[in-house]
């Protein structure tokens, strides 16, 4: 792993772990969370890619795909070559944040034609969220 590998990798499981306690501390979770990690991938991702960008000045990209086999979707970040994702343990057998270059499970998604695009976590979608962005950024950033 490069040391720019290993200070995303920092700052994406410290994300990953502030989320989850942020998440455990509501008393009612947002519907793009409810089922955290499973079904809160691009929420997370556009999330952190967010706060990314603007901490780090990264650029780092959404990435969207389908499964080329099963019917499912997935999101993560993509950054000058590396691979960011920070909900991949809602499919077996996969770590809950990978950091690195794409590995063969990459291979199965064929990337959305909407992506990829800057992440951005846009305000507005639903204030809960916009309360637990905020708490995110100001806990890792």
């Amino acid at each position: 792993m490069t040391v720019q590998e290993l200070n995303i990798s920092g700052f994406a499981t410290r994300f990953r772990n502030a989320l989850a306690d942020v998440l455990s501390d509501l008393k009612y979770v947002p519907p793009p969370f409810a089922h955290f990690p499973r079904g809160s991938c691009g929420i997370a991702s556009d999330m952190l890619g967010s706060i990314l960008n603007e901490k780090l000045e990264a650029q780092a990209l959404y990435i969207s795909a389908t499964h080329r086999i099963e019917n499912t979707s997935h999101a993560w970040l993509h950054y000058d070559g590396i691979v960011i994702d920070v909900t991949g343990d809602q499919f077996p057998g996969r770590p809950s944040v990978y950091v690195g270059q794409p590995d063969r499970w990459f291979d199965l998604w064929k990337v959305d034609r909407s992506a990829p695009r800057l992440a951005e976590y846009i305000y507005g979608y639903d204030m809960d969220c916009n309360r637990i962005y905020e708490r995110l950024s100001q806990m890792v950033g």
